[in-house]
């Protein structure tokens, strides 16, 4: 049997900060056994690694004229682009941070967030098969790259959850305020007695009434009503039937939308046919099993960010559509659309998502008379 040409050795999480790092990191041994080899196929690993990553796993400057290091620093780096792309907030550079009396043999330090360990290990697992797999062998190389995405749904589960924690720890670093992960999606920022607990945007000073209210559609317009704010009639349905009597009742358009979720989940707004209503409220009982009607109400929807009493900013939500103009399709108009760099996926952190041809964007479509090979 062939010597592989990287060795794995031990691999541990270091508690606390490294010096040169602003986070946690996994310490990895890894001896290198051909040099000139293992960079061949990392640059095959790279080709094929394009057009999978969101973020390609760019090559950062190699510190030494040593092949077996550059190996081993470049393998880290993949490793790092790996947990990027799976979303986990990683804002320092890999680095080799020992190197060995026996040849070829260093410590690579690649940054990952607590109780990551096992994620990044899977990783670097993954990478060293590839190198260490005959590059000739078309069937092995085709075998790790269908496990790619089964990869990056086991270290997704490692990152936090939502955008908001995300993007606090990236404000942290930038900052240079330290941060650890507590358990879950519970992350501490700052040490000691001024150190503060978040949970996306939730702190341990967050009101639980509040919370409880906001995430109840209904009771939060009950108490919105009787605070003598204007809110649309609405009303809780138990199946499909009840919900076109409403929606008959409430008068067209309407809101279906479930009454216990958020982030825009299940909502179906502007329904203008007992049909739409009635396939609106499939969806949204799949989600949950409280759903509203309510009756439509036009206008801009607009999302304030209050702080200690202050408004802080408001941000302008507009509707996702194509804009004609009389000579490609709306799927071709979809498509330039859904290219833009700034989009990402529905679930993705992306302030701008892709929009999928869904059973919805079919209706609205069909309510203008068109269809995805139309010419608006």
């Amino acid at each position: 049997m062939t010597a592989p040409l990287i060795e794995r050795g031990r691999c541990n999480a270091a508690p606390g900060y490294l010096p040169g790092f602003s986070q946690s990191v996994l310490l990895a041994e890894l001896g290198v056994t051909d040099a000139a080899l293992a960079e061949d196929r990392l640059a095959a690993l790279d080709e094929a690694l394009r057009p999978l990553l969101a973020a390609p796993a760019t090559a950062l400057p190699l510190r030494t004229a040593n092949a077996e290091q550059r190996v081993v620093e470049r393998i880290a780096q993949v490793v790092t682009a790996l947990l990027r792309d799976a979303e986990l907030p990683l804002f320092d550079a890999p680095a080799v941070v020992a190197r060995h009396a026996a040849h070829g043999r260093f410590t690579i330090a690649v940054p990952i967030i607590d109780r990551a360990q096992r994620a990044a290990e899977r990783a670097l697992g993954w990478v060293v098969r590839w190198v260490n797999a005959d590059a000739a062998d078309a069937a092995a190389a085709g075998v790790l790259r269908t496990e790619l995405p089964a990869l990056r749904e086991q270290v997704q589960r490692a990152a936090p959850r939502g955008m908001n924690t995300a993007f606090f720890l990236q404000a942290a670093h930038e900052v240079g305020m330290p941060w650890r992960r507590v358990v879950g999606n519970m992350f501490q920022f700052g040490w000691g007695a001024r150190s503060r607990w978040f949970d996306s945007a939730f702190t341990e000073q967050t009101s639980n009434i509040s919370t409880r209210l906001a995430r109840d559609k209904s009771a939060t317009l009950t108490v919105l009503r009787q605070a003598g704010l204007p809110v649309p009639a609405h009303g809780r349905v138990e199946d499909a039937d009840a919900a076109e009597r409403l929606a008959q009742r409430l008068g067209f358009p309407v809101v279906v939308k479930p009454a216990d979720l958020d982030g825009g989940r299940g909502v179906a707004a502007g329904l203008a046919t007992p049909q739409a209503v009635r396939a609106a409220f499939e969806r949204a009982r799949a989600l949950s099993a409280n759903v509203l009607v309510e009756k439509h109400i036009a206008g801009n929807d607009y999302r304030l960010h209050v702080f200690q009493g202050q408004v802080i900013f408001a941000l302008h939500r507009v509707p996702g559509g194509v804009t004609g103009d009389g000579v490609a399709t709306v799927d071709t108009l979809l498509a330039r659309l859904n290219a833009e760099p700034l989009r990402g996926e529905a679930d993705s952190r992306a302030l701008l998502k892709r929009i999928a041809l869904d059973e919805e964007a079919l209706e609205l479509l069909r309510e203008q008379e068109l269809t995805p090979d139309g010419v608006p």
